[in-house]
């Protein structure tokens, strides 16, 4: 990926770096921007939206490789890494916790927080909730979601930590916050990470929301908990935000 993005942004403060979802096959800006208009208002933070390559024609690491693309376009723009949260839906959640351990891995900073929707982070989906939620999740199916996992890790093993991030080392990651419906099958993937996360003395809180669906705020203001979730995010940022500004 060509980092040209336009010079825009300013680095007075915190910033919002969101990684879109569509299993690593689909997304894009636009379609994101139902979730982070709103969320951008209701945080009176910038948001950095960019898009990363899709599988099949470009599996593994490409994402990957695109997300710490943008990250450190955000860097050289003048940015510290606490001033900079992750924000990932779906895929776009598993993709920004690879990131996040492979700034750690490679020694660079790391961001201030961590903000997960609803994260796939086990592309393996061998899962319990992929059987105890399979007649009730009502976006995804774990047939589709083994076809697209294959489609993205190409000839690389669905355990791999970068592929997976439940199956990575915790240790040193930012603050964590997790929102997920109960009725997903992504709900194990959540749980397995928050453990993982708490384990390695991560800061972390686990949101189990009730009577929704997989990343619920992706449809905007038209439902009242999508404002609900913004301000749990909100008030989960507050030390945070309190301390870069």
């Amino acid at each position: 990926m060509a980092a040209d993005y336009p010079v825009y942004v300013s680095p007075q403060g915190p910033i919002v770096l969101y990684f879109h979802g569509g299993v690593y096959v689909l997304g894009s800006i636009e379609s994101s921007l139902l979730l982070c208009a709103p969320l951008a208002e209701a945080l009176s933070l910038p948001m950095f939206l960019f898009e990363y390559r899709l599988a099949p024609e470009h599996p593994y690491p490409a994402a990957l490789d695109d997300a710490l693309a943008a990250y450190h376009w955000l860097r050289s723009s003048g940015y510290q890494g606490e001033q900079i949260v992750f924000l990932g839906d779906s895929a776009g959640g598993g993709l920004a916790l690879a990131a996040a351990m492979a700034l750690r891995d490679r020694d660079e900073p790391l961001p201030g927080a961590l903000l997960l929707y609803s994260p796939w982070t086990d592309l393996t989906n061998s899962s319990d909730s992929h059987r105890t939620n399979a007649g009730r999740d009502v976006m995804l199916t774990t047939g589709m979601l083994q076809r697209w996992a294959r489609s993205y890790a190409g000839s690389r093993p669905l355990d791999d930590p970068y592929i997976s991030p439940r199956f990575g080392s915790f240790k040193d990651l930012p603050p964590i916050l997790i929102q997920v419906d109960e009725s997903e099958i992504f709900l194990d993937d959540s749980r397995s990470v928050a453990d993982a996360a708490r384990a390695a003395g991560v800061p972390v809180e686990l949101e189990i929301w009730q009577g929704l669906w997989h990343v619920w705020p992706a449809v905007g203001t038209m439902i009242p908990e999508t404002m609900l979730s913004f301000q749990r995010i909100k008030d989960f940022l507050s030390p945070f935000l309190k301390y870069t500004n």
